[in-house]
């Protein structure tokens, strides 16, 4: 009888406890998980394109935040970007060109020009704005936010035709 009362004891207190591990932690519901099209997805990343495809599609980027690769030279008072692998493929030609206001060294750099003029190559990440030029002429201006250097500094290749 010893044992009888102390396996109903037990079976009691265990019974007691579910029900109050059930009442104090109840089951979690299940969620329903949406599928892919409603769900809103902030890419915080700027958009990565190429000079040429900047300039064969200028509009859709006037305005946007972007990522490229490209060769940046100064001519006069203007620093160009310039394709590194593709050339232009459209007949109209906006030039790209890069503020770097706020990229002294870098911009003193460039624009020392002894022994020669210079060139490098560089991964740009700005804000692209479309600005017209004296004769109304669309060019791209790409506001750098970051400038990396990606090849050595080297006297600039003339482009174009022969």
């Amino acid at each position: 009888m010893k044992y009888l009362i102390k396996i109903f004891a037990a079976l009691l207190a265990f019974t007691i406890g579910i029900s109050f591990t059930n009442f104090c932690f109840p089951t979690i519901p299940q969620v329903e998980i949406p599928d892919e099209s409603k769900i809103f997805v902030c890419d915080m990343s700027p958009k990565a394109v190429s000079i040429c495809k900047l300039d064969d599609e200028p509009d859709i980027y006037d305005g946007k935040w972007v990522m490229t690769e490209a060769t940046v030279f100064a001519v006069s008072n203007k620093n160009i970007l310039h394709p590194i692998d593709c050339y232009q493929t459209n007949k109209e030609i906006h030039w790209t060109f890069v503020n770097l206001n706020n990229f002294k060294s870098f911009s003193q750099k460039l624009r020392h020009n002894k022994p020669y003029k210079k060139e490098v190559d560089v991964r740009v990440t700005g804000i692209v704005k479309k600005i017209y030029n004296k004769n109304g002429e669309k060019e791209y201006l790409i506001l750098p936010d970051s400038i990396e250097i990606i090849s050595a500094f080297r006297k600039i290749v003339p482009r174009g035709a022969a």
